[in-house]
């Protein structure tokens, strides 16, 4: 069954890399949207969607500017008062209200960063190696500059990591390597279910890698 399951799934890999069965570029894709002219909408409620829409900006921005008030307050309080009780509060709301456009993770990393606060376990806890002799005026370097805490709001000091693309050479690669952590001296089959299937998706994977990774192996070889 694994094995036919391997062979099943290297028949799709192969497909995928000749580009078989993929759709042409000219063809239409079901259901694709297109532009329309909103006048032209049912109803013909232009005005009051975009009325909406410009709702939707204004409270998503009055939102976001409250966020950095609040942030700002946190390290205030904890500057006067020792207490992250604000910063907690603070992280908690994020996460059940806003992590969706201010992120949880961004948050975390401004705190850190402008006061002596760790976090551990999920608790916001005072450095108190950091706290002796700390610089509360001190400005932090960003990409070459230097931000006061008020300068930034936090979802911008750390920003969202861009979405990294893969083709099918990067999925290989990795399943190589899969392949020889598990084949290494310091894993072992528990059963001999997990050593067939692993000998059979090994004989499968390197017969649709061999194609791609034999020439850079041999330019590797050449050049030694």
């Amino acid at each position: 069954m694994f094995r036919n399951m391997l062979l099943i799934t290297s028949g799709m890999l192969l497909a995928a890399d000749t580009g078989a069965g993929s759709t042409p570029p000219e063809a239409e894709i079901p259901g694709e949207n297109k532009p329309v002219d909103l006048k032209q909408a049912p109803g013909n409620r232009v005005a009051e969607f975009e009325q909406v829409l410009k709702d939707f900006v204004r409270a998503t921005n009055t939102s976001k500017a409250k966020a950095k008030l609040a942030s700002e307050m946190a390290r205030e309080h904890f500057q006067a008062h020792g207490d992250t009780s604000f910063y907690a509060k603070l992280a908690e709301t994020i996460k059940k209200h806003a992590n969706n456009y201010v992120r949880l993770q961004a948050y975390l990393v401004w705190v850190t960063a402008f006061a002596p606060v760790k976090i551990e376990s999920g608790k916001f806890l005072k450095d108190k190696e950091r706290a002796e002799g700390f610089d509360w005026d001190a400005k932090v370097e960003l990409d070459g500059k230097h931000y006061a805490y008020t300068e930034i709001a936090f979802w911008d000091f750390e920003p969202e990591k861009p979405i990294k693309q893969f083709d099918a050479d990067d999925i290989m690669e990795a399943m190589l390597s899969t392949l020889k952590r598990f084949t290494g001296k310091k894993y072992e089959a528990k059963d001999e279910t997990a050593t067939l299937m692993l000998e059979s998706m090994e004989a499968a994977v390197k017969a649709v890698v061999k194609p791609h990774v034999a020439p850079e192996a041999g330019q590797q070889k050449q050049a030694a």
